[in-house]
Order: C-alpha cells, then sequence, then structure tokens
C-alpha cells in the first residue's frame, strides 16, 4: 500500500474517530439537558394543574415556560438527529403564540441599534401547521431584515385574518402562481426599513445559494427555505421591496374553521381526562431525584399509584416485594448502578405478565433503540409531556 493510501485512511480513521468522540459527547449533554427540561416542563404541568381560581396572567406565564421548554426540546432533538430529515408534525396552532414565544430571542439577536414591533390580530384564526417550521419562517425573515440593515432600523410582525373571494383570488399578488386559491387565511406581513432589494433580483431572492451578501455572512438558503415551508403549509408568498427604504414579506396560511378550533380544544380536556388512572401500580425507576419526584407527583395525580426508586438493586427488591400489584415497569435506561434494558430482562425473565416501558434523554443510537425494540419493550424519548407518557402508560396496561 502506497503512502499516499495509507496517509488518507489514516485520516479518515481519525477523522470517523473524532466524529465519535462528538457524537457521544453530544449525546451525553444532551441526555442532561433533556432530564433538565423534563423537570421544568412537567413541574409547569403540575402548577397548571393546581391552579384552583381561573388567573389569566398566572397561566400565560406557565404555558409560556411549557412552549419554552417545548423548543428547547426540539432543539436538542435537531442536535441529536444524524439524518436531515425534519421534524413533521402538523398541529393547530396560534400563529402570535408562536411569534411571541420568539420575540425575546428575536430582541436579543437582533440587538439594540433594531427596534422591533408586533401588531398581532387578538382574534387571529388558527392554522394547521409545523411549529418548528414556522419558527425557521420567523427567524430567517428576522435574519435577512438584520443583514439589511447593518446601521440599525426597524422591523414590524403584523398577523391579520383575511378572506379572499373567488372575484379577489387574481387580485392579490403572490409569487409562482398568478392567482390565490378562494378562501380564508392568516396573514403575516413581517417589514423591514432596511437598504432593499433592486427590482431584478426580487424574485431571484427564493432562489437556493442565490446571495448577494458576503460568503461569511450568508448561504442563501434563508429565503429557500422561507419559501419551501409556505408552500408544504399550501401557502402563499410575496416581496415588495425598494431600494433605500426597506422590505416587506407577506405570507397566507390557510386558516381552520372556528367550529375545528374549538372541537380541538374541547378534545384536549376530554382526552387528558380519558387518559387517568384507576389506581394501578407503577414502579417507576430514575436515578435523577428532581425529575423523580416531578413525574412521581405527575403520575399521582393522574390517578396511579407509584413506588418511586433509584437504582437497579432496589427497583429488584420493590418488583419482589410487590410482585402481585405492580402492573408497569416504567425505567430510565441509564442508571447509576446498572442499565434499564438489563432490568427489563430480569423483571421479564422472574414475571412474565409485568409491562414495562423504557424511557432515555440519550440518542437512540447510545441506548440501542433496535435492540430495546426487538427485545418487544416499548420505549418514549425524553422529554415528554404529561399527556404523552399518559398515552404510552394507557397504551400498556389497558
Amino acid at each position: 500500500m502506497g503512502e499516499k493510501n495509507r496517509d488518507k485512511i489514516t485520516e479518515v480513521l481519525i477523522n470517523k474517530q473524532k466524529n465519535e468522540s462528538i457524537a457521544r459527547l453530544v449525546g451525553g449533554v444532551a441526555h442532561d439537558f433533556n432530564n433538565i427540561i423534563s423537570i421544568i416542563s412537567g413541574n409547569a404541568q403540575l402548577c397548571l394543574m393546581m391552579l384552583e381560581e381561573p388567573n389569566q396572567e398566572l397561566k400565560e406565564h406557565i404555558l409560556s415556560i411549557l412552549k419554552v421548554s417545548e423548543r428547547a426540546s426540539k432543539l436538542i432533538k435537531q442536535l441529536l438527529t444524524t439524518s436531515k430529515k425534519h421534524d413533521t408534525e402538523f398541529k393547530i396552532l396560534n400563529i402570535n403564540k408562536v411569534i411571541k414565544n420568539l420575540l425575546n430571542l428575536l430582541k436579543e439577536t437582533m440587538g439594540e441599534n433594531i427596534q422591533m414591533t408586533t401588531a398581532l390580530d387578538k382574534d387571529i384564526r388558527y392554522i394547521m401547521a409545523n411549529q418548528t417550521n414556522l419558527e425557521q419562517v420567523i427567524l430567517n425573515l428576522a435574519v435577512n431584515a438584520k443583514d439589511a440593515m447593518p446601521d440599525g432600523g426597524k422591523i414590524l410582525i403584523k398577523t391579520e385574518n383575511i378572506e379572499i373571494s373567488e372575484k379577489e383570488e387574481h387580485k392579490v399578488p403572490v409569487i409562482h402562481t398568478d392567482k390565490i386559491k378562494p378562501g380564508k387565511y392568516v396573514k403575516i406581513n413581517f417589514e423591514d426599513t432596511g437598504v432593499g432589494i433592486p427590482r431584478e433580483n426580487l424574485y431571484k431572492i427564493f432562489e437556493p445559494y442565490f446571495t448577494t451578501k458576503p460568503k461569511e455572512i450568508g448561504t442563501g438558503l434563508g429565503l429557500a427555505v422561507v419559501l419551501g415551508v409556505v408552500e408544504k403549509h399550501n401557502g402563499y408568498i410575496n416581496v415588495e421591496s425598494e431600494v433605500g427604504k426597506g422590505t416587506k414579506f407577506t405570507i397566507y396560511l390557510p386558516a381552520i374553521s372556528e367550529m375545528e378550533n374549538i372541537e380541538h380544544e374541547k378534545a384536549e380536556y376530554a382526552e387528558y381526562e380519558k387518559l387517568k388512572g384507576n389506581g394501578e401500580i407503577i414502579l417507576y425507576v430514575e436515578d435523577e431525584d428532581e425529575l423523580r419526584k416531578t413525574v412521581f407527583k405527575m403520575l399521582s395525580s393522574s390517578g396511579y399509584r407509584v413506588i418511586s426508586c433509584k437504582s437497579f438493586k432496589e427497583a429488584l427488591k420493590q418488583l419482589k416485594k410487590h410482585r402481585d400489584e405492580i402492573q408497569l415497569l416504567f425505567s430510565d435506561i441509564i442508571l447509576t448502578d446498572g442499565h434499564g434494558l438489563k432490568l427489563a430482562k430480569e423483571a421479564s425473565k422472574q414475571y412474565p405478565d409485568l409491562k414495562i416501558l423504557l424511557t432515555s434523554g440519550y440518542s437512540d443510537n447510545t441506548v440501542r433503540l433496535n435492540s430495546i425494540r426487538a427485545s418487544g419493550y416499548d420505549y418514549i424519548p425524553k422529554p415528554y409531556s404529561m399527556v404523552e407518557l399518559l398515552e404510552k402508560i394507557k397504551e400498556k396496561i389497558s
């Protein structure tokens, strides 16, 4: 083998080992973050349940904590993922809430010389959308606006309800089509007072890799992503700009009917009631103290009797002590004195009828998810919401 080939192979192996080390490091950090997020969101959900009197201000603060926790969870999942696949979950959303949840982050990102204001329609309609994608749209437009205002300026984000009739379908300017489908929409305006876009570049800006910025500032992918997300949501987008005055992006996203929204809110409450336990006993094994306390309260307040412990050895003792009472073993996979999969196998061998649910904040590869599924055990990744956990438990013991 030649010297050059040997050097190439050595370089590939070094890079492979380096990537594996980074992946392990990221996995460990993500596990710790997922535990922290689980504690924060779990306690916020408990606070929401314990509100005895309607207190809208306090409720909004708690919901804000939950939303931020959910965002943090999604960021961790993006950090861990090894593919380029994006989250595909669509759910009923209020675009105003998505924007409000991003405001602090946007203001910090924009800096002191950019003034950011909003004009959000308080009666805005709901949309069926992917939250992560919508956040990408807002963030990409914000970054684009910031780059267009190196000396500072203003950004205005505005939302309103709009209805397009058949007579108007050709009159609403949007790119890539000569008409907009008639119906009810949520309209989002994103305006800046930046340098503006020359007329000849106005529609090129949505092309992948098109950019007038230096390489170190932009890749030219931001607005292509925005267009992709809007089209994925069956929406429309337009851009207006004047050199030296600024740019305005207008997005139209299809709204869902009021009846669908009312039914959605009713279904959420009914779903939680339906998922409550009826005194079934769960053995819960988790070595993170604060998380163990939080999930214990979540399950106890949802109609389950919970025996909690923090170690492999203690779990085996509790199983032996309550062998005829425990209906579900719910265990973290990485324990300080053993492995949750080994605990599950030991428990299954001694108590064949015992239902088992495993969890972890590590990546799927780290916890050997394929081995877990091949062994016939169910799995829920951290962090999980109360409803997600209750759904899994109900599925296992019903």
